[in-house]
């Protein structure tokens, strides 16, 4: 899955294991969630914001994420 390739790259890249699996997939998915609602809505923070809270079922390497309406994760 994701998650594998993802921890197959950073051995490849650093030559070794990454020490903490979760935290390394975690801040791929964190990067990339954000990065997407930049991709579609520029430097503008409420639509950032709205984006992030409306945001349902994206699939990353650790798992499927959504956020509820204080935009914590559920």
């Amino acid at each position: 899955g994701k998650g594998e390739e993802l921890l197959t790259a950073y051995k490849a890249m650093f030559g070794k294991d990454a020490e903490y699996p979760y935290y390394v997939g975690a801040a791929y998915d964190n990067l990339h969630i954000f990065a997407d609602g930049i991709a579609k809505y520029g430097e503008d923070t409420t639509l950032i914001k709205d984006y992030l809270y409306a945001l349902e079922d994206y699939s990353g390497t650790i798992g499927t994420y959504s956020f509820n309406d204080n935009g914590d994760v559920v």
